[in-house]
């Protein structure tokens, strides 16, 4: 089977790191590499959200790295909700030949995004005013324009509509 990366995609609050989990659950040789996790494990209870951000985004870059060399299934989980982010993130990583790269682009109305924010506490927070600007920016990507070789998008009403719509989606992303 070849290796595979899927680039996780959407606001803050969206459910991005919710399905990264369900999608590592149900691979067998699979890791998930989030931004988040790397920032909150450098951060110091009183340091600036910021303060670490070159030495977070480089680890994100080397953690994927690693993991294309040495597993299957790598999530690269961040918002990457623009162009620029994921041409960065694409600079960046040292992908093997025959890799199939997915996009996995989460996009839920800024509604639901701010109430699942809402019940977030300490660092895992995000101002609301933040996931607004979030919201304004983000960008669907594209298989012509970017490096993907799939993208699936889903939105609120997909996943209201079809129960099984989530169930089918993991289901394509096992076989890959």
């Amino acid at each position: 089977m070849a290796k595979t990366l899927v680039v996780m995609m959407g606001v803050s609050g969206g459910g991005k790191s919710s399905l990264a989990k369900i999608i590592e659950e149900s691979h067998n040789d699979c890791i998930v590499v989030s931004r988040d996790k790397i920032r909150f494990q450098m951060l110091e209870p009183d340091d600036d959200y910021f303060k670490y951000e070159n030495e977070v985004v480089n680890s994100f870059y080397e953690q994927i790295n690693r993991g294309l060399r040495v597993h299957e299934y790598v999530i690269a989980d961040a918002t990457h909700i623009t162009i620029g982010s994921r041409k960065k993130l694409f600079n960046h990583l040292l992908i093997p030949s025959g890799t199939r790269v997915v996009g996995v682009f989460v996009d839920m109305p800024l509604e639901t995004c701010l109430r699942q924010n809402a019940k977030r506490t300490g660092r895992a927070y995000v101002p609301e005013d933040v996931i607004k600007k979030m919201y304004k920016q983000k960008c669907v990507p594209s298989i012509h324009d970017e490096r993907f070789d799939e993208v699936y998008r889903l939105d609120k009403g997909m996943l209201e509509a079809d129960e099984d719509f989530l169930s089918r989606v993991i289901d394509k992303l096992k076989n890959l």
